[in-house]
């Protein structure tokens, strides 16, 4: 048995050809956060850092809604089960999808950020800063993504994207108070400190507990009730 079998990539190619115009846009929308995040005024480095965020916030939230909280209410479920595809199948296309969909944007995104910041006005000391908060946005998204898949519920997935949002201004304050990072902000020397390291560590665990929760937990299911 392979991880990727036809009926996942035939689930996976459905989602993406529904929404690829959806997908555009919000890639359309990061273009345009990076493009005023890389003018070399104060007001155009917090204006763009609050596009991207939005846009990727945006982007993957919006997409759960759509693959799996509307298929649910729009009870595509019988004809799911028509398919022969297993519960674990139909959650692993999912979770394929949601990722492909954010991960792809997020990537390129993403490494805009590092060559503007590299390369532009802004100082190299923020590097390791933006990165953690980027990921930050994918750890967020991943809880979200695998909460929503195993409980298939519109209330505990509007719950938690409230609360991983809630907790994010929170983290960007405690980080860019902390003297480790901001000691660097207007430095051109890339720092990355021990604190920086046990934050991506506790992120990277946060990801992986949350992925194999999903596989592990649809593996057991024989059935889509």
């Amino acid at each position: 048995m392979t991880l990727i079998n036809a009926s996942i990539k035939k689930l996976v190619i459905k989602d993406c050809q529904l929404h690829q115009k959806m997908i555009a846009l919000y890639v359309v929308g990061g273009i345009l956060g990076l493009a005023i995040f890389s003018m070399p005024y104060s007001y155009s480095f917090y204006m763009g850092c609050v596009i991207l965020m939005t846009v990727m916030i945006a982007a993957g939230f919006h997409m759960i809604n759509l693959t799996i909280i509307n298929e649910k209410k729009e009870q595509t479920l019988p004809f799911v089960m028509s398919l022969p595809i297993r519960p674990v199948d139909y959650a692993m296309g999912k979770l394929i999808t949601n990722l492909m969909v954010f991960m792809m944007p997020w990537a390129m995104l993403t490494l805009g950020l590092v060559f503007i910041t590299l390369f532009g006005p802004i100082s190299d000391g923020l590097l390791p800063f933006l990165l953690l908060i980027s990921f930050q946005l994918v750890v967020n998204h991943i809880v979200v993504l695998s909460l929503t898949i195993i409980t298939e519920s519109e209330g505990w997935s509007i719950f938690v994207m409230v609360i991983v949002n809630l907790f994010l201004n929170p983290i960007i304050m405690l980080l860019a108070r902390n003297p480790v990072f901001y000691e660097y902000f207007d430095k051109d020397e890339i720092f990355w400190s021990a604190g920086a390291g046990v934050m991506f560590s506790v992120q990277a665990a946060i990801v992986i507990f949350s992925l194999v929760a999903v596989f592990l937990l649809q593996a057991r299911r024989r059935t889509f009730i």
